[in-house]
């Protein structure tokens, strides 16, 4: 397995038990830390010379992106377009195409003309889907639209409101009117695992929507993590400095989402009783 990308998902994955037959190689754009074993190789997607060596010792190699740029407070868009499109392509552009026998893309849910980060994302994908049907190489898209650890580092929403929440904070969210479905990382790991064992023949694409098919309010999810923990978030609704572009997001971003994956969840307060488990 070929894990690009040293994310939060990255480092979950190389830790959980369910992938411990496989051996890990993690390409990072910058240097790697909090991973230590014998079985997980970590190296800078710079040095090129080490890459194509350790490529030499499989035959077969899956690769797992999970590479993301959501974009800090202030707006850099080449960190944006590197990290979503620019630094995954390479890396796959390192390796023969005769080794690669399954992508595996984490993609998001969100319209393109959302944000620059989804934008960046949907670049990827259509670019990936050429790559894969030209090299006939078997393409898995996992789709999901806002996944949660609640482990205490502030991360998507979820996991940024509750780190307010646990370190009296106050939380700063926009686009409160906005609806996601928010889906807990346990079902993306279990989606993840099913993805590098399914077989698929040559040049094949399979999309996979991960959801609980309910959405919520991103105002609303304050009142759900109060209930749930019993402690109160003080937050600060952002808007939009301008109300045209605000009305071109709201009309850009309907969107439905249709439930490929369930496992023991119906909805986000359901889920909140697995806390600690991850």
């Amino acid at each position: 397995m070929f894990v690009v990308g040293f994310s939060r998902l990255a480092q979950k994955v190389t830790q959980r038990p369910d992938f411990k037959k496989y051996k890990k190689i993690v390409i990072s754009r910058r240097s790697v830390k909090g991973i230590s074993s014998k079985k997980i190789d970590t190296i800078k997607y710079k040095n090129r010379k080490k890459i194509k060596q350790l490529i030499s010792k499989y035959r077969s190699i899956i690769v797992l992106n999970t590479s993301a740029n959501y974009g800090p407070r202030k707006f850099n868009a080449c960190s944006m377009v590197d990290g979503n499109h620019l630094f995954p392509k390479k890396i796959l552009e390192y390796i023969p195409r005769n080794k690669i026998t399954k992508v595996i893309n984490i993609d998001t849910a969100l319209n393109k003309f959302e944000n620059y980060y989804s934008a960046r994302k949907k670049k990827h994908f259509n670019w990936l889907r050429c790559y894969a049907l030209k090299r006939k190489i078997s393409l898995i898209n996992l789709v999901a639209e806002s996944y949660y650890y609640l482990d205490g580092s502030p991360g998507s929403l979820i996991d940024y409101l509750y780190h307010c929440m646990q370190n009296s904070v106050v939380a700063k969210i926009r686009n409160g009117d906005h609806q996601r479905d928010f889906v807990s990382a346990n079902q993306l790991f279990y989606a993840i695992k099913r993805s590098v064992d399914i077989r698929l023949r040559k040049g094949s694409l399979r999309k996979i929507n991960i959801c609980t098919g309910k959405l919520y309010k991103i105002k609303d999810i304050p009142k759900i993590l109060e209930n749930k923990f019993n402690k109160t978030i003080e937050v600060e609704i952002e808007t939009y400095p301008s109300k045209k572009m605000q009305q071109v997001f709201r009309s850009k971003s309907q969107y439905k989402l249709e439930t490929f994956i369930k496992k023991g969840v119906k909805n986000l307060e359901e889920d909140m009783q697995i806390r600690g488990t991850i």
